[in-house]
């Protein structure tokens, strides 16, 4: 796997990422056609706030290309190029 800092990764790390309901919603949809897509996302904690949203671990070779992460401390790290 690739970032755009060029840090060499494990894809077996976690990274943190808020999701609204709405992305959560594609998400699972999308797990209807591709039973492995974004397996390893499990639920850390609901934000009090609206639109709903909650806080997710996974582990990086989950990630979209595109897609950025966070640290637990929710420190932006970095996001996929490949």
């Amino acid at each position: 796997m690739k970032f755009r800092d060029e840090v060499e990764r494990d894809p077996e790390e976690y990274g943190y990422n808020i999701f609204l309901q709405k992305h959560l919603d594609k998400i699972y949809k999308k797990r209807k056609d591709i039973p492995e897509y974004k397996r390893s996302l499990e639920l850390v904690r609901d934000l009090t706030q609206t639109p709903s949203a909650a806080i997710y671990k996974f582990k990086l070779k989950d990630l979209d290309v595109g897609e950025g992460f966070y640290t637990s401390d929710l420190d932006y790290v970095c996001n996929r190029v490949e």
